[in-house]
């Protein structure tokens, strides 16, 4: 089953990193990376397109089964993640197990998602909990949920399964705000992330 990561990685940090990884664990390989060009949900990030996936390239060059995927990088408008899936089906077919991975704080806002629906005809959703986000599942997901993940292996699309863990509990806005209050990130970062937002001058990120 191949995982997707969407997101704006502004920047990229080590809560992506240990989601994918416990992924793995679960059996997902690859995991595609996908910055997201034009965010649909927020401002698009002052920090340019080129820096978050220079930043993205960096942080997952340790694992060959960590892939960045471009495919949002010449789209028009916004990159909505329904548009994103159905370029997933062009390339692998319709058969091929897909699973979009999102963290909980992304499942309780799922129904508020362009066409949010249409995701599951493309997709699985595996949702990863995190210590500062609980599970709060929308009544019109319950349909879609399944209590083990054995079947998204053998299905295509259209089952959400939520997976408790410990993950980083880290977001990129509240290192943005560690970087404009002149503090050190790099507990929160992969070594080569904070390098590149040193050396390029990066660290005045606004949004995203």
């Amino acid at each position: 089953m191949i995982g997707i990561l969407g997101g704006t990685f502004n920047p990229i940090h080590l809560g992506h990193l240990r989601l994918a990884e416990i992924a793995l664990g679960l059996g997902i390989s690859p995991i595609h990376f996908v910055p997201a060009h034009i965010p649909p949900h927020r401002r698009e990030p002052e920090i340019s397109f080129e820096h978050r996936i220079n930043m993205v390239k960096l942080a997952i060059y340790h694992n060959p089964v960590f892939v960045l995927d471009l495919r949002e990088q010449d789209r028009s408008g916004p990159s909505y993640m329904v548009d994103t899936l159905k370029s997933f089906r062009e390339t692998y077919g319709s058969e091929q197990p897909l699973a979009l991975l999102i963290g909980a704080d992304s499942l309780n806002q799922l129904t508020s998602w362009h066409h949010w629906p249409d995701l599951f005809k493309l997709a699985h959703i595996i949702a990863f909990s995190r210590p500062t986000y609980s599970f709060t599942l929308s009544e019109a997901l319950t349909p879609y949920l399944t209590p083990n993940i054995t079947p998204c292996f053998t299905t295509p699309s259209g089952l959400l399964y939520c997976y408790f863990c410990e993950t980083v509990s880290i977001s990129s806005t509240k290192i943005r705000e560690t970087l404009r209050h002149a503090q050190n990130p790099e507990l929160f970062l992969h070594s080569s992330t904070y390098t590149y937002i040193l050396n390029n001058k990066v660290c005045l990120l606004t949004n995203g």
